[in-house]
C-alpha cells in the first residue's frame, strides 16, 4: 500500500514538472509580470530590477534564481518580468534595445536607467552592479533631500581637444553638458542646434560642452571634416577616457543632454535627440541663462 502511495506521489510530481515547473520555480518570492500598463508605475520610486526574456526556460533558470538572490538580499530592491514576445509592440517602443535571443536585465533608481546587462554575467560581474546601483541610489537620496548639490555629486574635470582642462563646476554661468559619439546619427543631428545655441547665448552666460569616450584623434577629425564643409563646431569638446565620467552618469544610450543652472543644480535632461526637441530646448536655456 505504502510502496503504491509513494509511486501516484511521485507520478504526480513528475506530471507537475512537465506541466509548470518553469512557474512554479519562482514562486518562492515575489516577482512582478509587466507589461505597458503597469511598467512605469513599477519603475518609478526605489530600486527595481527589469528582465526582458524570450528564451527557453532552462535557460533562464540560470539567471532568475541570481536575480531572486539579489531582492532576498536587498529588501529595497524589487524584481519585475517583461515577456517580450507577448508585449512586442511596448517592447519596440523602449528606447533602450532589447535582444530577441538573450534576456536583457535593466537597472532603475527612480525611474532613471542606472546599470544593466545582457545574457548571463559571472557572479562577480553581477554583484558589482549591484553595489554600483546601491550607490546611485545612496547618491539619489542624498540630492533629492538637499544633503549634496548636483554638481558636488558629478563634478569633473575632463581636457578638451584644445588641451585645456575644463572642470564643470568653475564654469560660471548655465551649462548644457552634451554626451555624445562621432558614430551616432542623432548626436550628429544634434551638434549644429548646440552650436547655434553657443553662438547665440554664450555672450548671456551659456556654456555648451560635449562630453565623448572617444579619443581626441577621433573627435578632432570629426571636428575638422565638419569645419571643412563649412559646419563649424566651436564649443569644446572633452575627453573622457575610459568612460570615467560617463559612468559617473550612468549614461547608458546617447545623446543624453543635461541643462544645469549657474547654481550647480539639475535644470532637466534628455536622453536621445530628434528636432521636436529644438524649440524646448530653445525655452529652457532662455529661461534659465543668468544674463
Amino acid at each position: 500500500m505504502y510502496k503504491k502511495l509513494l509511486m501516484l506521489i511521485i507520478a504526480f510530481s513528475l506530471s507537475l514538472y512537465s506541466l509548470g515547473f518553469c512557474q512554479d520555480s519562482l514562486s518562492f518570492s515575489e516577482v512582478n509580470e509587466l507589461n505597458g500598463e503597469n511598467y512605469e508605475e513599477f519603475i518609478k520610486n526605489d530600486i527595481k530590477i527589469v528582465e526582458f526574456y524570450s528564451e527557453s526556460c532552462d535557460s533562464l533558470q540560470k539567471l532568475e534564481p541570481k536575480l531572486e538572490q539579489i531582492t532576498k538580499d536587498n529588501e529595497s530592491i524589487a524584481y519585475g518580468k517583461v515577456d517580450v514576445q507577448a508585449n512586442r509592440d511596448f517592447v519596440a517602443s523602449l528606447k533602450y534595445k532589447i535582444l530577441p535571443d538573450k534576456p536583457t536585465v535593466v537597472f532603475f533608481v527612480d525611474g532613471e536607467l542606472a546599470n544593466g546587462f545582457v545574457g548571463y554575467p559571472s557572479k562577480e560581474k553581477l554583484s558589482d552592479i549591484v553595489k554600483s546601483v546601491l550607490k546611485k541610489k545612496k547618491m539619489a537620496d542624498a540630492l533629492s533631500s538637499g544633503k549634496i548639490s548636483f554638481m558636488e555629486a558629478y563634478d569633473f574635470t575632463l581636457t578638451s581637444l584644445g588641451g585645456k582642462d575644463i572642470t564643470l563646476s568653475e564654469l560660471d554661468g548655465m551649462i548644457v553638458l552634451d554626451f555624445w559619439a562621432t558614430w551616432c546619427p542623432p548626436c550628429k543631428k544634434e551638434i549644429p542646434y548646440l552650436q547655434e545655441f553657443h553662438e547665440n547665448y554664450k555672450d548671456k552666460g551659456l556654456y555648451v560642452i560635449g562630453v565623448s569616450s572617444e579619443s581626441a584623434v577621433t573627435q578632432r577629425k570629426f571636428k575638422n571634416d565638419k569645419n571643412d564643409v563649412g559646419n563649424l563646431i566651436t564649443y569644446p569638446l572633452l575627453v573622457d577616457s575610459n568612460s570615467v565620467v560617463a559612468k559617473q552618469f550612468g549614461i547608458r544610450s546617447i545623446p543624453t543632454t543635461y541643462f544645469i543652472s549657474k547654481e550647480g543644480e539639475l535644470i532637466t535632461k534628455e536622453t536621445g535627440f530628434t528636432e521636436e526637441f529644438v524649440d524646448d530646448y530653445r525655452q529652457i536655456i532662455e529661461a534659465n541663462l543668468p544674463e
